[in-house]
């Protein structure tokens, strides 16, 4: 009779462990569903906002011509996507202090036709934004003070020119036996669309070596060009098309092209590592 009694009572125990383990089982099953939801309906909505190509930041509840978003065809890292309010907030107010100097220009967000800018001409006679040049007069100083000489390869250049320059690029394509296709695509990997170059807005300078006048990958080896790019943030440039950001601009790695964007924006974005196309994501988050 006892072992009888001692056998229901385990019996009990072992039903209710068991319903216990049940009902844990559910909880967490029901938990996960819900984040997966969750998540598939956050990535989603951001998507979704993510593609709204050509339309306003409405910070100020401007329509700006510059106050586009990026194109949902760019690939976004993950770090940009953790939408840290206090992050966003400081580069929107970052954002309408210096409005004209962030414009965002690529493939997705062509300048408009009426696009205009305050010409400075350098003695070198290469024309710059003049909002720029205080800023780029004190960053070559310091460039020949600690012992370099650099040369300028390219600041703005009007359509006519960018469309010599791509016509070049297809044509020497070509030459080495690629079709006009191929070319034209071999092209837009380092040269931008007419309307769709940095260098239509005056705020875009190649940088290198005075004894130097290709561009190519190997120039960040260079010490010239190193230290343009170690220090380009104090001067408010930013090395516009980093190495590890490529699926981000959709440009190759360019360690001579250095964009003004003023000191605050500057200074921000080298401190938390963002591109201009990062920077216009925390705009979105806070929009």
């Amino acid at each position: 009779m006892n072992n009888n009694k001692r056998r229901k009572k385990q019996y009990r125990i072992l039903r209710q462990q068991l319903i216990i383990l049940c009902f844990t089982a559910a909880v967490l099953l029901t938990l996960i569903i819900n984040l997966s939801w969750k998540s598939d309906t956050s990535d989603k909505a951001y998507t979704a906002a993510y593609s709204e190509n050509n339309n306003s930041i409405d910070t100020d509840n401007s329509t700006e011509t510059d106050n586009r978003i990026i194109s949902e065809n760019q690939i976004v890292p993950a770090s940009s996507q953790n939408n840290n309010l206090t992050l966003s907030q400081e580069a929107t107010e970052i954002y309408k202090r210096n409005k004209s100097l962030l414009i965002l220009v690529n493939t997705e967000n062509p300048l408009p036709d009426s696009y205009e800018f305050s010409r400075h001409t350098l003695n070198s006679g290469f024309v710059i934004d003049e909002q720029a040049y205080i800023d780029f007069y004190s960053f070559t100083k310091a460039c020949n003070d600690a012992g370099f000489h650099y040369n300028i390869i390219s600041a703005y250049r009007d359509r006519e020119t960018q469309q010599g320059i791509i016509n070049r690029n297809v044509s020497e394509f070509m030459q080495k036996g690629l079709s006009e296709a191929e070319a034209m695509e071999k092209t837009y990997e380092t040269v931008q669309r007419v309307g769709c170059s940095e260098h239509e807005t005056g705020l875009a300078i190649d940088l290198s070596d005075e004894k130097i006048f290709s561009l190519t990958e190997d120039l960040e080896t260079n010490p010239t060009v190193k230290w343009f790019m170690e220090n380009c943030c104090d001067y408010g440039f930013i090395l516009r098309y980093p190495k590890e950001k490529v699926d981000v601009t959709g440009i190759d790695y360019e360690p001579w092209h250095f964009r003004y964007v003023g000191q605050e924006a500057a200074k921000f974005m080298s401190e938390h590592n963002l591109t201009l196309e990062e920077f216009y994501l925390l705009l979105l988050s806070t929009s």
